[in-house]
């Protein structure tokens, strides 16, 4: 047996892969190294201290702390790597990572702590005259986390690079020197340059953009909760210490905050710890590559049995994973060449030109068209096209927003926002769990889209009874909830309290937290307030 254990490590324990986790769990156990009781460097290392410290105790320190304690060391002899350390720290702590350690590792970051760990990574670059690309920097960031990024931006851009960055949020859209909208719709109805010029050109240009920028909505007057409260009681984990809080049934709760201030922790921790819900967040659908939107909806089964009963073939003719699959590429739609020395190479597959099908399925037809061609539809047009069979899956997609996207795109090619939506559909198709928590759902929306998903939200509440709770940074989207929950007032150690609990309207009366600042500024100032701060 002694002589198995370093290869069942090495084969299965070591491993990254997911494969064989589940498994794994329940043989094995993670414990603390009992020697270097998890500062990961051995003894001599551990040994070495300046200030009483060592390496790995600044590792362990927040970056905000490590700033003070670097402030504290005086030595020409290190001055050189003090001042490159320093300025790299004053980057993080500008882009709000001041509450993260050295230490953590990259795979527990969230997406917008990873993001903005890249940003403040750029403005270290002595680099100029370079183009950088930022796909949604705002994710997962509140405003007053964006006040920093903002400033990464412009220095970048001062520094005489050119910095493009591909984003719905209002804030970065405003200080934009040059800006670009495309549209006018999404998918098919999309893809077209309608705007070119300034922000306030923008806002008086009559696209979906401008429109959308022009109005950010009002605060809604919810009334007073009448259906009891779920209670959360005394979360203890991570930064959060002594959290309770309340979340009024049957009503739209928005749980705010800077990144990295707790809601998560109060919300997944807390809440779903003691009560029972469904969570909707933007992690990928674990399926392979060959799954679709029909497939995960659970509506590509009946579609075949339509297709073999008007046909006279066997359902098993019209999938590309079993009698229908193209034989040259075996259902894969392209043909991936192993050359040596070489990276492998894919190309589409000659034989079936991508559609995954064989000779003998693309000439079953059903109402004029073959399962490759029904796979390339639209959402909105297989609901007009197959209604009888797929009408509640492609009415839920509609409900969501996806009605744009073909209904046989596989799930590895959406956003994450994407797959928040489509598990939302699935559940509108399959049945509503009574309390929903939702993860940053307007994350990679358009303000418009935002405005159709707070009604999808409202009428599930009005009409199915529903509780929803939101993690959420987008102003107008706050401003439209029934009940907010406001953690800080920063972020790590920094945060971790509930500041507030009520509606939106009683915060920003506040105004003293930084969500409530922020919501009075976006509410008050970009246009004629909806509500006077």
């Amino acid at each position: 047996m002694r002589d198995w254990c370093p290869r069942i490590t090495k084969t299965f324990i070591n491993q990254n892969a997911d494969k064989y986790q589940h498994e794994l769990k329940q043989v094995t156990r993670i414990a603390q190294c009992p020697d270097c009781q998890g500062a990961r460097v051995n003894a001599k290392v551990r040994s070495v201290k300046i200030g009483g410290l060592n390496i790995a105790d600044c590792s362990a320190m927040s970056v905000a702390d490590l700033q003070d304690w670097l402030g504290k060391i005086h030595d020409d002899q290190a001055d050189t790597i003090l001042q490159d350390l320093k300025r790299k720290i004053v980057n993080l702590i500008t882009v709000g990572l001041g509450y993260l350690s050295l230490e953590r590792g990259t795979s527990t970051l969230s997406g917008g702590e990873g993001q903005r760990l890249k940003i403040a990574n750029c403005l270290s670059s002595p680099l100029n005259d370079v183009l950088y690309i930022f796909d949604e920097p705002s994710v997962g960031l509140h405003p007053h986390d964006l006040t920093g990024i903002k400033k990464i931006f412009k220095g970048l851009r001062n520094k005489g690079n050119t910095a493009v960055i591909v984003d719905h949020d209002p804030e970065l859209i405003a200080i934009a020197d040059h800006i670009v909208d495309m549209g006018p719709g999404a998918g098919r109805e999309g893809g077209r340059i309608v705007f070119e010029g300034d922000y306030q050109s923008l806002l008086e240009s009559g696209t979906t953009t401008g429109r959308a920028l022009s109005d950010p909505g009002v605060v809604s007057e919810p009334a007073a909760p009448s259906h009891g409260f779920y209670t959360i009681d005394k979360v203890n984990a991570h930064n959060v210490r002594e959290a309770r809080a309340k979340i009024p049934r049957h009503m739209l709760t928005v749980v705010t905050g800077v990144a990295g201030s707790g809601k998560s922790t109060l919300i997944r921790e807390g809440f779903m710890a003691q009560h029972d819900a469904i969570l909707l967040d933007q992690k990928p659908i674990k399926a392979s590559g060959r799954s679709n939107l029909l497939t995960y909806l659970g509506v590509f089964d009946p579609l075949r049995k339509t297709f073999a009963k008007a046909t006279g073939e066997s359902p098993s003719l019209f999938s590309f994973n079993a009698a229908g699959a193209c034989p040259v590429c075996k259902g894969k739609g392209v043909v991936t060449l192993d050359i040596a020395y070489m990276g492998d190479t894919s190309t589409v597959c000659e034989s079936c030109h991508g559609t995954r099908y064989s000779t003998q399925a693309l000439s079953a037809r059903y109402r004029g068209l073959s399962i490759a061609q029904v796979l390339k539809l639209t959402a909105d047009e297989a609901m007009r096209q197959y209604r009888e069979v797929l009408g509640p899956a492609m009415q839920a997609l509609e409900d969501v927003g996806l009605s744009y996207l073909s209904v046989g795109q596989a799930l590895d090619t959406l956003s994450g926002g994407e797959l928040q939506r489509l598990k939302l559909a699935k559940l509108l198709k399959d049945g509503i769990h009574e309390t929903m928590v939702l993860d940053e759902p307007t994350s990679g929306l358009h303000e418009s889209n935002i405005l159709q998903q707070i009604a999808l939200l409202r009428s599930l509440i009005a009409n199915k009874g529903l509780t929803i709770i939101a993690i959420e940074h987008n102003l107008r989207f706050i401003g439209q909830a029934d009940w907010v929950i406001d953690m800080g007032p920063g972020a790590g150690s920094a945060g971790g309290k509930v500041l507030f609990e009520g509606a939106p309207l009683a915060l920003m009366r506040r105004n003293d937290t930084p969500t409530a600042r922020a919501m009075n500024a976006y509410f008050g100032f970009i246009k004629d307030a909806a509500v006077q701060p």
